[in-house]
């Protein structure tokens, strides 16, 4: 399965180790994308990441390269305009920074992996292709 996963998933799991992140990383049987843009996200919030950790700096470091080195990054530029503007549209009125990872689930013809509230939001004016952990 295609899985987009937004922001706010790559930053729980990288401060857990908890089993449900790395079930669902670690299953073949799905594809885990995001925009480009979440590697300098990342890194803007490494600090923050180490400081709040439940695992040491070493651990937490090497897990979230771990985590990095699963995913698939698609650079925003092969989205169409009317896609993006789409997603743009689902997103403005709540949180238009998710814009990107709701173009490239549409684009993609993925799922949706987000813990935002923007889920409902966007629920809300007929977008309701996500991802359910178990």
């Amino acid at each position: 399965m295609k899985i987009v996963v937004d922001s706010n998933i790559i930053f729980s799991a990288s401060l857990s180790s908890n089993s449900k992140f790395r079930y669902i990383f670690s299953d073949k049987d799905n594809l885990f994308y995001v925009p480009t843009l979440l590697y300098k996200e990342i890194f803007n919030k490494i600090d923050k990441i180490l400081r709040y950790s439940k695992a040491n700096k070493s651990i937490t470091i090497e897990y979230v390269y771990h985590l990095l080195s699963l995913i698939n990054y698609i650079p925003p530029e092969i989205i169409n305009k009317e896609t993006y503007q789409l997603a743009y549209d689902l997103c403005k009125d709540y949180d238009e920074n998710d814009t990107p990872f709701v173009a490239l689930t549409i684009h993609l013809g993925a799922k949706l992996w987000t813990g935002d509230k923007i889920k409902k939001h966007i629920q809300n004016l007929g977008f309701d292709i996500f991802f359910e952990e178990i």
